[in-house]
């Protein structure tokens, strides 16, 4: 739990543990300063004294008599439950101790008993914040108000208090927009009072990625990275205060959009002299930060100044010593290699890779956002390789023709604190020659599992289940399926594409079923051992309401009663946002429908491929009254 704050920031900057209303074996509090720099004579609670008498009772509560008493928030909305914690060392082995509540709206007291805790003289209970018509182990409190809880310390005969506030109110929001770039997008609101940030956001209406930032705030800015170029995304925003008090805005049930910027594409050309731009270096941190990428004039002993103008990117831009390992990349701005034939990367480089007792330098590609290095496929090694100068590389980016790129160049090795030459580059560029009389690639699959493969002059593999791939060179091509569980695998297919033509390649799994029931034998033969005709389509084997048949659309499990297609969730908010959450399996398609009565019913959403479980959904319900909801799976 937090216990200070920065006054510039306001991130926290000390904690303690455990939180209030949690058991361990022991307390720790740690400050991330000494803490002689706290002001002696600062405004309570702002002061040394203060800060360290609370440690003190913290972390050794009711000591030598004197009570403490503590409750798990500062700020509570309604309804909520209080958690409070009283220490008197007075009462080791009392079993029992009591805490009277009352609010500064009202003459009321409430008087609750508290349990000995694990923790000898610690003395733990609950209460509850209602609105009104309060029972036993509530108390009835209104917006604003202040709640106080006291303890009688009879060894001093003093009363020992602890106070937080009601804050029922939750914040309004407003002025959402977002500004967008090649790969990232920024998303900002305002709220009317300090809150958390949280953009929900996806491809589709089903927002299945997050972006959350804890600190409170009025004005909030989230980054959302790893986007893909030019693509929509769906997104809404949620803040939730410090008691709890939350807001959605999901742009009235619409939610909000925005479009990331295309990728540019060739003839691209950097010379470096324009500044970093949408360049970007990230080095593996397990190995220091002895060495990274740097943009400006080389001095590192094989080159004084750049292969043209005055900036080059260097991995050792001055020669400076390095030591132990060291690994750092260097990425360019997204690049669009659509509709294009071929394409080549040119750049000039100075290096000598002899110097070290290992030295590496490769040239990595990045597919389509991908943010792993140790899966990016490698386009070159100069990994022992020298040159004395600045020299002309050339290097074949046909393979990724169809696809948005950034090359990434890696260089890595063991170092033994001698000065070294690195890796410098300068000019890069990337050419292209125009697909002439291009033509559209159609790639489809009749289940949502499974994955197809696309090779030729352009290559391309997914799982969803309908591809189109425009601009596609004219040329032939070869589609595969991967395997499914119970399912025969679709032969691989080739076409020829022809100039301004269309192609379709069709993933048709097909499985057998000797007994007629619409399920697959191999299926059968998994989970019951046999595939007898006694098992028609309405047979529910495990009693779960979900027939067998149903079981082998969804990828259930038949023989589990607790494994079944079932909403996990279901949230409803006093402004009609509806939150939905049902358990999917990976690779399967889901729609959601809604009814008023359960005859006629509406798509909520497209067909959608679930990529993890469970599969969330929100949105406003316009509907006032009664609403049913239904979700549909395709295998």
């Amino acid at each position: 739990t937090a216990i200070c704050f920065e006054s510039a920031s306001g991130k926290p900057c000390g904690a303690s543990f455990p939180q209030i209303g949690s058991d361990s074996p022991g307390r720790v509090v740690f400050l991330s300063f000494p803490l002689d720099t706290v002001s002696f004579s600062g405004t309570p609670p702002n002061n040394e004294v203060v800060l360290l008498k609370n440690i003190l009772n913290f972390l050794a509560p009711g000591a030598n008599g004197a009570g403490s008493i503590f409750l798990n928030q500062s700020v509570y909305t309604v309804p909520d439950q209080v958690t409070v914690e009283m220490g008197d060392s007075d009462l080791i082995g009392a079993g029992h101790a009591q805490v009277t509540f009352s609010t500064s709206s009202s003459t009321n007291h409430v008087t609750i008993t508290l349990n000995e805790t694990t923790h000898p003289g610690l003395f733990r209970g609950f209460i509850t914040l209602v609105s009104a018509n309060a029972a036993t182990n509530q108390l009835a409190v209104n917006n604003g108000d202040t709640i106080s809880a006291t303890y009688f310390d009879t060894s001093r005969g003093s009363n020992v208090i602890a106070t937080a506030t009601v804050d029922s109110v939750p914040p309004v929001i407003t002025q959402v927009s977002s500004t967008t770039s090649i790969g990232s997008a920024v998303v900002n609101w305002k709220t009317s009072k300090p809150a958390d940030s949280l953009v929900q956001y996806g491809e589709s209406t089903i927002l299945s990625y997050t972006a959350y930032a804890a600190q409170l705030t009025t004005n909030h800015s989230v980054t959302l990275t790893g986007l893909q170029a030019n693509r929509d995304y769906y997104f809404q925003v949620t803040s939730r205060d410090a008691a709890g008090n939350t807001t959605v805005d999901d742009n009235n049930g619409a939610l909000y959009t925005f479009t990331t910027v295309r990728a540019p594409q060739p003839p691209w050309f950097n010379d470096l002299e324009n500044g970093v731009g949408d360049w970007s270096v990230v080095t593996d941190s397990t190995f220091g930060a002895d060495l990274n990428w740097a943009l400006g004039t080389p001095h590192n002993g094989l080159v004084t100044s750049a292969h043209s103008g005055i900036n080059a990117w260097g991995s050792d831009l001055n020669g400076q010593p390095i030591s132990f390992l060291a690994d750092t990349y260097l990425i360019s701005p997204v690049i669009d290699l659509s509709g294009l034939s071929q394409a080549t990367l040119t750049f000039w480089d100075c290096f000598d890779f002899s110097q070290a007792p290992l030295e590496e330098g490769q040239i990595l590609v990045s597919v389509s956002g991908n943010t792993n290095f140790t899966t990016m496929p490698v386009l070159a090694d100069f990994s022992d390789l020298t040159s004395d100068d600045w020299e002309l590389e050339t290097l074949d980016l046909t393979p990724y023709i169809g696809q948005t790129v950034q090359i990434v160049w890696e260089y890595a090795g063991y170092f033994s604190g001698d000065q070294y030459y690195g890796w410098t580059i300068d000019d890069i560029g990337i050419t292209g020659v125009t697909a002439s009389g291009s033509g559209k690639i159609v790639i489809t699959k009749n289940l949502g599992q499974g994955t197809f493969n696309l090779t030729g002059l352009i290559s391309q593999s997914g799982n969803a289940i309908s591809t189109t791939i425009t601009n596609a060179p004219p040329g032939n091509y070869v589609a595969t399926f991967s395997d499914v569980a119970f399912y025969q695998t679709p032969f691989s297919q080739t076409n020829t594409l022809t100039a301004n033509g269309t192609i379709n390649f069709t993933g048709n799994y097909t499985f057998i079923d000797a007994n007629h029931n619409g399920i697959s034998d191999a299926w059968e033969n998994y989970y019951f051992g046999s595939a007898g005709t006694n098992r028609t389509q309405t047979t529910d084997s495990d009693g779960d309401g979900m027939s067998d048949y149903a079981e082998f659309i969804a990828g259930t499990d038949p023989t589990n009663a607790a494994s079944k297609l079932i909403f996990v969730s279901t949230t409803v908010q006093t402004n009609r946002f509806v939150q939905l959450k049902w358990s999917a399996i990976p690779g399967r398609i889901y729609q959601l429908e809604s009814s008023t009565n359960l005859v006629n019913w509406t798509p909520l959403t497209d067909w959608l491929q679930a990529s993890a479980s469970p599969v969330t959904y929100s949105g406003t319900n316009a509907v006032i009254g009664t609403r049913f909801f239904r979700v549909q799976v395709r295998p």
